[in-house]
């Protein structure tokens, strides 16, 4: 039982490390591109999905396991399943700290100027 307590406050400190990293725990801040998160949540009680939306008002849900490893993530937009971006996110074996990491990745690749 503690364990399970345990797990569930680390998750509950991934998600908060998730918006931290992506910038989203200031309020008021505007996306800086379509393809910027713009708000993190839990999508359930055990805190084990964790929803993510876009600015161009995509949808991704990111399951994790006990451990905080990433089980599967799936983008949703206006066309459907996003695929393209799913696979460029999640690898096999990644934990949500890779995932955040390619999110910032990919936001600061959009964001630079060429």
């Amino acid at each position: 039982m503690r364990r399970d307590i345990a797990r569930y406050h680390n998750r509950l400190g991934v998600s908060a490390d998730l918006r931290r990293r992506l910038g989203l725990h200031e309020p008021g801040q505007q996306p800086e591109s379509a393809d910027s998160i713009v708000d993190v949540a839990f999508a359930d009680t055990e805190a084990k999905q964790i929803k993510l939306t876009w600015a161009d008002d995509r949808s991704g849900r990111l399951v994790m396991d006990d451990d905080g490893r990433v089980l599967k993530l799936v983008v949703l937009g206006a066309q459907g399943r996003d695929w393209e971006t799913a696979r460029e996110l999640f690898q096999k074996y990644d934990c949500v700290d890779d995932v955040a990491k390619k999110l910032q990745e990919r936001s600061a690749v959009l964001r630079s100027p060429d």
